[in-house]
């Protein structure tokens, strides 16, 4: 067999190899999932005063449609409230153990908002008609 094209299978082989070898655990053996968990408020480092409540909000809508037993937001403010905290800029002042026994929450999710914009990625052109018998309304983008 030439050897080009055995130093080829060879290294084929090799990465087939690598490909099937197991994921690393990045979890502890004695993790619990959580039975509550609190999305608190974002840290927000943008121009935009909207941006934190908009990604705490699209962040609450994902992870409660896929099940997650979430605390409701208004509940999370109001206990963060009564603590003095009322910007996620704040939440660094105290450790996520006093966060979840305040909420009433074992899992926190929490973060920065680091650059936000909107981006237009098109436009829409709306037509609508009417007649007698019907009505029709077409959209054009």
């Amino acid at each position: 067999m030439d050897p080009r094209r055995r130093l080829c299978l060879i290294t084929i082989a090799a990465l087939t190899w690598a490909g099937c070898a197991s994921n690393p655990v990045y979890l502890s053996k004695t993790f619990v999932h959580p039975q509550r968990v609190a999305v608190l408020p974002m840290s927000n480092e943008t121009n935009d005063l909207d941006a934190a409540a908009y990604i705490r909000q699209l962040i609450f809508n994902r992870l409660n449609s896929r099940g997650i037993p979430l605390v409701p937001l208004a509940e999370v403010d109001a206990k963060l409230k009564v603590q003095g905290f009322t910007d996620g800029g704040q939440l660094r002042a105290t450790t996520p153990q006093k966060l979840g026994e305040w909420i009433g929450a074992d899992g926190l999710f929490y973060g920065t908002i680091e650059d936000f914009e909107y981006v237009n990625v098109g436009f829409l052109r709306s037509a609508k008609c009417q007649n007698s018998s019907a009505s029709c309304e077409c959209h054009h983008g």
